[in-house]
């Protein structure tokens, strides 16, 4: 009877622990009829200045998310909840004392789980500096080093502030405490939760004095029983996981706020906008479509006649490249690398402004790149035409270009770069330079040929004047010597031959040349004078024969010829002309001929 008895006890102890383990998965409210049969009673201790989780109102009446939430446990499990508020540090003192059995909104730490076991989290809070808009440059906290701080007592993060080297940590009773304290300029810079400080700034009016920084911690808040009371612990968060999460985001809206929504009033007036909008959207679309066909065929048109320009410019016995504002050299045709004799690296800044080695001016002096045409009309900005240069290959070798320049601009006429043509004249320089030789050349061969042409002029007139004019001059002085002779014996046949020798004797011509002309105008007037000489030698002649028997006859003649010498201007020639004379007299004398 007695091991009957036994095993039935053991049945029924077995059969009501898996009625109990079914019941609590099937209703969460079984928690609560659990613990509604072992709690009466669970005391709460909150903060009292911890908006908009736990706060007191201007009657003094505690309020806010946590207040509302433990009402809604109270209805979910049937425990009474003792709600409690007081500064955070007193509260956290009075918790390990072992006055209240939870507290809420605590952060758990190292340091405290070994006083506390803690929920899961419910609510993720950031932290961060506020600080007057006077003060700049706190932005972490390294930089905090030397700045009074506010905090609150009790907060975790006082021993992360001065593990940071924040060694002026001010601790005030609550957040309220540490607000007010800024209001009154007793504290510049603090740190506190953000909900809390964005609620109690803006509650007193100052939020504009001061400015915040981005978070510098972030923090999970929690619910925490004393350590070792797990029932409790696992009653408290079985409860708060049986309230329906609309019933807690209602709290929250109650509290925190929503965002604004349309009244009803207005949502005939948004169907009105989201079908126009809806109609506007189709038309935008359609639009986009024709115009994405056109920007194609615009692109393949373009992209054609670039491809037109390049093959062109390819084709082109003249060189072109182009430069962009710094002068790297963007784009080529390939008679510009034969002039430069390489092809320019890309992005090489040896290179600037012009792909040959060297430059150099017409007068053989070296100019370099970044004194180039190119660089001064990328700095300018004003074109360049007909200009010579000299480029120097790296094979040594130096060809001469004509080079005309012209800058680039965009549509809004800002300068983009600049094109450079270029094109080689050496051969028309060895032309032009040949040409010039042989004109200096020809000129000189002019000069010589007039030079030449009047020398000749000269020894022909000098060879008129002493040989021809010599011989005229001389055949006068002989025909008008005859001719009294000749009139004397009445030869009439002597004395017309006389005269048609006199007639046909060769006188100047217009065409013989001005000096000519002149050398026989000369001998003419000389003539003339010869023959007035000639008539006074013949009178001369005369006398002599009358005194040629005479005593002293001899000596009267000679004495006669020396003053017909004194009287004539040029004596050699009278004396030549005299002698002649005097000798052909005396020879016709001796043939028995009348002189």
């Amino acid at each position: 009877m007695r091991d009957r008895s036994g095993s039935d006890r053991l049945f029924a102890q077995g059969a009501g622990l898996l009625a109990l383990v079914m019941v609590t998965v099937v209703s969460p409210g079984a928690v609560a009829q659990a613990a509604d049969d072992t709690l009466r009673t669970v005391r709460v201790v909150l903060d009292n200045a911890y908006a908009p989780y736990s706060f007191r109102s201007n009657d003094g009446k505690l309020q806010g998310i946590l207040v509302d939430q433990w009402h809604a446990w109270e209805r979910k499990t049937g425990v009474k909840v003792e709600m409690h508020s007081m500064d955070w540090g007193e509260a956290l003192h009075r918790m390990r004392a072992g006055e209240f059995d939870v507290i809420d909104s605590i952060v758990e730490t190292p340091e405290r789980r070994r006083t506390f076991d803690f929920t899961p989290a419910y609510a993720s809070i950031e932290t961060s500096i506020f600080f007057r808009n006077d003060i700049s440059g706190l932005a972490d906290l390294a930089s905090l080093k030397g700045f009074p701080v506010g905090v609150k007592t009790g907060d975790q993060h006082i021993d992360q502030l001065k593990a940071n080297g924040v060694a002026s940590v001010i601790p005030y009773e609550n957040n309220d405490a540490i607000i007010e304290a800024a209001k009154q300029h007793k504290i510049s810079v603090f740190v506190v939760d953000n909900p809390s400080a964005v609620y109690l700034l803006s509650k007193r009016g100052i939020q504009a004095e001061f400015r915040q920084s981005q978070p510098i911690f972030r923090d999970d808040l929690r619910r925490a029983v004393r350590k070792g009371e797990a029932s409790l612990l696992r009653t408290v968060s079985e409860g708060f996981a049986a309230i329906e999460p609309g019933e807690l985001k209602q709290i929250e809206h109650k509290w925190i706020g929503r965002p604004i929504g349309p009244d009803g009033r207005y949502l005939t007036y948004a169907g009105y906008a989201a079908a126009a909008t809806i109609l506007l959207i189709a038309t935008l679309v359609g639009w986009n479509r024709t115009l994405r066909k056109g920007i194609r065929h615009g692109t393949l048109a373009l992209g054609e006649s670039e491809q037109r320009f390049r093959r062109l410019v390819e084709l082109m016995p003249v060189a072109v490249y182009v430069c962009d504002t710094s002068g790297m050299i963007q784009s080529y045709n390939h008679r510009a690398v034969e002039l430069w004799g390489r092809e320019p690296k890309p992005g090489d800044k040896a290179q600037l402004y012009c792909g040959s080695l060297r430059l150099y001016s017409p007068d053989g002096k070296i100019v370099p790149h970044e004194e180039s045409m190119m660089a001064q009309v990328l700095r300018t900005g004003e074109q360049a035409r007909d200009l010579e240069v000299v480029i120097e290959r790296p094979d040594g070798s130096r060809i001469t270009v004509l080079v005309n320049i012209a800058p680039l601009r965009n549509v809004g006429g800002e300068l983009t770069g600049a094109m450079n043509c270029f094109q080689d004249i050496t051969e028309r320089k060895r032309v032009e330079n040949a040409l010039r030789d042989s004109s200096v050349q020809l000129r000189a061969l002019s000069r010589r040929l007039v030079d030449l042409q009047e020398s000749e002029r000269r020894e022909l007139s000098r060879e008129l004047h002493d040989r021809v004019g010599q011989n005229l001059t001389a055949l006068k002085i002989n025909i008008d010597m005859l001719q009294p002779a000749v009139a004397s014996q009445r030869n009439d046949e002597v004395l017309g031959r006389l005269a048609t020798a006199n007639a046909r004797r060769p006188r100047p011509r217009g065409g013989v040349g001005v000096a000519r002309g002149d050398l026989f105008r000369a001998n003419q007037n000389r003539c003339r004078g010869t023959r007035q000489r000639a008539s006074r030698s013949t009178a001369t002649t005369g006398r002599n024969r009358a005194f040629s028997h005479r005593p002293g006859g001899a000596q009267q003649r000679r004495k006669t010829r020396r003053c017909a010498a004194r009287r004539d201007r040029s004596g050699s020639c009278k004396r030549r002309v005299r002698d002649g004379r005097a000798g052909r007299w005396h020879r016709l004398r001796r043939r028995g001929g009348h002189p």
